[in-house]
Parts: structure tokens; sequence; C-alpha cells
């Protein structure tokens, strides 16, 4: 149709004063729009649904954001976007509970509560005897929870990824003592089931043992939630920095901008990089590093010259051979460096003669 209408547009354009090609180039626009574009009335509609929702998002921000994210449940990268609005709006948000979770994300007096779903590795039919379990009251103690399920539910991989999220931490905020004698807990209800004098034979000793460390604890916490919840390993420089100058979330950063990046560094990775000489012959270029952190990664070349405060740094040298050792440079000094990270959490390294003096990597 818009083949056999194109004669008569070019033709109408041509009565009209405009040139052939003007008619041919704005015809070209409306064949390319006609791919994706659609109706007035689809149009009205949309623009309806829009309203409603900005509505919605402006009124009610607990349920609009609630709704949101139980439709993204399976899409990690969205719910953080989403979890960090609402926090932005001082909406509260409670991570998954034992007694209080249900399916999905529900909206519990003002709050948003996470669901058993929203937690890796939950099976549907052990989250639904779960529930139906609890239909008899809530939980009083983990122990409560194992004897009042069947026995095939008895494993610990079951249970692992609900104190990971925190879920009985109504029970005992320490959640390494918890997954240390979780083992021992399920053998004694295997063994003793509901018989309360057996069970007060049978019954482990109390576990003894510090709870993880705080970055720990949230790392646990990330990979069964696929979210910082209760908090995130930067907070505490965050904190450290803002009576100082303001702090930007990096969701918030606009194109082109220069910033400083506060990040924590996982790991390491060395990348050997190659480039093909002009005799066609394949030769080793400089070492890089790429430091991985939280959402962030950067690949700083060897030899760029970053100033900054030194630390002695070997490479590993080239088959057989002496490589001269190196310096990390903590930060930069404006001069090509990928930015400065507070708390000393990355050093970015060059070639220079070591200092006698400084320790090593």
């Amino acid at each position: 149709m818009l083949a056999a209408e194109r004669e008569k547009f070019i033709a109408g354009a041509k009565a009209k004063g405009y040139s052939a090609d003007t008619a041919e180039t704005v015809y070209a626009y409306i064949d390319r729009f006609a791919n994706y574009g659609f109706n007035r009335s689809h149009a009205v509609a949309y623009s309806m649904v829009a309203f409603w929702l900005a509505y919605l998002k402006e009124h009610y921000p607990a349920a609009f954001f609630t709704a949101l994210m139980n439709a993204s449940l399976n899409n990690t990268a969205k719910l953080r976007v989403y979890l960090q609005e609402a926090r932005h709006r001082k909406l509260t948000v409670l991570g998954p509970d034992i007694n209080a979770s249900a399916w999905t994300f529900t909206l519990s007096h003002g709050a948003i509560r996470f669901g058993f779903m929203s937690v890796k590795g939950m099976r549907r039919d052990f989250v639904e005897a779960v529930l139906t379990a609890r239909q008899a009251g809530p939980f009083k103690s983990l122990r409560d929870v194992l004897q009042r399920l069947d026995v095939k539910w008895l494993k610990p991989d079951h249970f692992l990824p609900l104190i990971d999220a925190g879920a009985f931490d109504s029970f005992s905020q320490n959640r390494a003592a918890t997954t240390a004698g979780l083992d021992e807990l399920i053998e004694s209800v295997r063994l003793a089931g509901n018989d309360v004098e057996l069970f007060s034979v049978l019954q482990p000793k109390p576990v003894a043992i510090p709870d993880y460390g705080a970055t720990e604890r949230l790392d646990r916490e990330a990979a069964v939630l696929g979210v910082y919840l209760s908090g995130h390993p930067v907070d505490r420089y965050v904190a450290a920095l803002r009576p100082y100058q303001p702090v930007t979330a990096v969701a918030d950063l606009v194109v082109p901008q220069t910033t400083t990046v506060v990040l924590v560094i996982r790991r390491i990775k060395r990348i050997r990089t190659k480039k093909r000489a002009g005799n066609g012959l394949h030769r080793r270029s400089r070492r890089h590093r790429q430091f991985v952190g939280n959402g962030v990664s950067a690949a700083i070349s060897a030899g760029q010259g970053i100033g900054g405060q030194h630390r002695d740094c070997r490479h590993r040298p080239h088959r057989g051979q002496e490589r001269p050792p190196t310096h990390c440079h903590q930060g930069d000094d404006g001069r090509g460096g990928a930015g400065r990270v507070a708390g000393g959490a990355a050093f970015f390294c060059s070639c220079r003669q070591p200092s006698p003096i400084a320790p090593p990597c």
C-alpha cells in the first residue's frame, strides 16, 4: 500500500512546489516510521496508560514499586534499579522473613517485603510446603520449621539460601551460627521427629561462633537475593565522604562527565593483549590489569605513567626472562588514570623502579 502511494505523494509534492528529491526523502521517512509506528487509537491508549502509571507512582509509590518488582522478578538488573529508586523515594524495603513473606513481593504496612521466590535456589514445591505449614500458626524457631515440614524437605540445601537472605533473623541474628548448627539440627529432627522427650536428648548444643563480618554477610546476602539489601560494602566510605562532598549514584551520572568513583575491588584479572606487527606477525604488547568491582571495571595499561602512591609489585616474567619490577599506584594524578578509589581499594600498576622500602603487593 505504501509503495502504491509513493507516486501520488511525489506528484502532489511537486504540484506544491517541492523538489522530487525532497519528496523522496520525506516519503522514505514515512516508510521507515511505518515499521514501528502505530495509529492514533493505539497512541491514545498508550497515553492513558502512561498517565495512570504516573499517577500511581506519585500517589501510591509503595504499591507501584511492589508491582514493578514482581513484573521483573527474574530480571536482577531491573530489580537493582527499582530497589535503588524505591530507596531514593524513602520507601522501606524488607528482606525475606519465614513468618511474613509470601510467594513474591508483597506490600505490608506500607513496606515492600521480599518474597520467597526472590531467593535464588528456592523450589516452588518447597515454598508451597512452607506456606502450607505456616497456616497452622507462625513458626517459633528454626527447629519448629523443620518439625512441621515433611522429612523429604529436611536437607541443608533448602535452608541455606534462606539463612543467607535473612529469613531466620527473627530467631537469631547470628547467621554464621545458624548455618554452622544446621546439619546437626536437621539430623536431630530426623531422628526425633515430634517426640519432645527424645529431641531433648538428641538436641545439639548451640554453636558459639562469631557472626560473619559485615562484608561477608552482605556478599552472602547479595549472592542469594541478587541485590545488596541490608547494606552495601561501600556504605562506610560514602558515609565518610558525605560531610565533605556531594555523592551521586552511578545511575544518576550523565555522559560525558568526569567523576571520582567509590567502589570495592573484588578481584584483579590479568589480561595479555596481542598486536599485529607490520610484517604480519604477532608480537606481545604491554600487559594490562583489569580491576573488577561492584558494577565497575577498568582496564589499566601497564606503563601509563600514572602518578600517586607507590607500592612495589612484581609481574610474572616472560618465558624464562627476567621481568623488571613495577609499581602499583593508588589513585591517579589526572593524567590518564581511570579514577581515584576511596579507602585504598584499588592500585593501578605501571612499570617503574621499585621503592626499596615499599611493601610487596
